[in-house]
């Protein structure tokens, strides 16, 4: 995935199986995210933290809980 390609409503795949609808982007603690949910059912919301590197988006699981539920709670505060 390209910069360009990152918007809300794309779609992102970490594994031939692994496909994630892009919820939101936020900024939190100065490192970007990517809110996301799975495709299928059961909908399961995930955050990825990302980096261009070399003109391409790098995604990697967020799983520091103190860091999901700032997140969390950023995106409940704005909506």
């Amino acid at each position: 995935m390209n910069k360009e390609d990152l918007k809300v409503g794309a779609k992102i795949t970490i594994k031939k199986d692994q496909v994630y609808r892009i919820v939101d982007i936020i900024k939190y603690d100065n490192k970007d995210y990517l809110f996301c949910s799975t495709t299928r059912k059961p909908i399961i919301p995930m955050v990825f933290e990302y980096k261009e590197i070399d003109n391409e988006i790098r995604v990697e699981l967020e799983e520091n809980n103190d860091i999901l539920r700032g997140i969390f709670d950023k995106i409940i505060s704005q909506n």
